[in-house]
This record gives structure tokens, sequence and C-alpha cells, in this order.
């Protein structure tokens, strides 16, 4: 199963408290609050612009603000703390905050990998599949739809889907091509994928498949 929370945006949290700290520290300690709001606000402003390509200041200032205010508050109070303290002890001090976002910053980038099962098809595992649908769009309003009830097509494609590895992928993609619907009497559970790169969204996160041989495979199926 994959981690509940997403460690990337730990370690930008990190990163945005270390800087306004250590930018702050030949300067006045209200510096400090100032250059971590300043970090964060721009951090989000990059990472919004980035994905969506757009420039949305208000909903950025509504969702972020609060966060870089406890990011500025803590940061005030770090940068507080080590006014006048030895030099020694602020050295290892920033060994350690470098350490600690060194590490984060390894698990992040391992947390990235997973496959099939263990992000999808694991959560399945107690289900029966009774069907599973396939969407092709080549263009907005321009859907085909594919029914699959019989059983040996069924495992085709879960066969096919337990073998594939993933990366997460953090560049920005545009609207899927074809859309996954496996059926069960409990839910219905989606998959996306896009032509062109071998991507998937799962839930909130996109990633890229080792092959693009099930997308392939699911475009074979199309009626």
């Amino acid at each position: 199963m994959l981690l509940e929370f997403d460690s990337l945006l730990v370690l930008s949290l990190m990163l945005v408290l270390f800087g306004g700290v250590a930018m702050s520290y030949n300067l006045a300690w209200w510096w400090s609050p100032l250059m971590t709001v300043i970090l964060m606000l721009g951090f989000a402003l990059t990472g919004v612009v980035y994905v969506t390509g757009r420039f949305m200041i208000t909903d950025i200032l509504i969702t972020w603000l609060p966060i870089s205010l406890v990011l500025a508050l803590i940061a005030t109070v770090i940068r507080i703390y080590i006014d006048g303290k030895s030099k020694r002890l602020i050295q290892w001090l920033t060994i350690i905050s470098i350490i600690v976002i060194g590490s984060t910053g390894l698990f992040t980038y391992l947390q990235g990998f997973t496959t099939m099962d263990e992000a999808f098809l694991d959560e399945l595992s107690e289900e029966e599949i009774t069907s599973i649908t396939i969407k092709t769009s080549f263009s907005p309003g321009d859907v085909y739809v594919t029914e699959l009830e019989e059983e040996d097509e069924i495992e085709d494609i879960l066969d096919a889907l337990s073998e594939v590895e993933l990366r997460r992928y953090y560049q920005p993609v545009v609207h899927s091509n074809i859309t996954l619907e496996l059926m069960s009497d409990q839910k219905r559970n989606q998959l996306e994928f896009y032509f062109g790169e071998p991507l998937v969204r799962i839930d909130r996160y996109i990633y890229k498949m080792d092959s693009d041989e099930v997308v392939d495979l699911l475009r074979d199926k199309r009626d």
C-alpha cells in the first residue's frame, strides 16, 4: 500500500523552513518569518503554474498562506533560539538538519517507485471483477466505449496490469485518453491512461509505466 501522506510536500516544507532560517542568519531575527513566507508562497506559485499553467494567486493565498504563517512562527522560534548560541552548536544543528532533509529526499525518491499491484490491484484482491469498461477518447466529446464481461478478457487485462512497474511522474499532462473502469459488486475502480507516453493516473497521482504494453492491449480491445 502507498503511504497516505505525500513525502514530497513534507520535503518542500522542510526546505522552506531551513531556507527561511538559514537566509536570515546574518540578519535581524524578523527576516526569518518574512523569508519563510516568501519561500513558501514562491514554492506554491511555481508548482501551480508549472502543473496547471495558470496564475492562481487567490487560490494560492487561501490554501498556502495559513501554512506559510505556521512555518513562519516555527522559523521565528528557531531563529530566536539560535541567536547567541555557540558556532559549534549551530554547525551541529545545520549538519543534523541537512541529514534529515537529505534522508527525507531519498525517501521521497524511493517512494516514487512502486508497482501496479501495490498501488492499485492489491485493493481489489478481495473483490471479484465482474466487468471492465474501456473508454477511449481521441478528442474531447469523441469517446468510444467497450464493455468486457468475458472472464478470459478480464484476466488478460488484470495479468497485464500486474506486470507493470511504476514511477511517480511530476510533469504536467493533458486530459487522459483511455479510462479503464473495473466493476465489482462493491464499487467501481478507475484508471486513466495517456497516449504519447506510458502514463497512468491512480487516484490523485500520475505514474510513468515501464512499458506501453497495457495501453496497446486496451487499444486492441476497443470495438
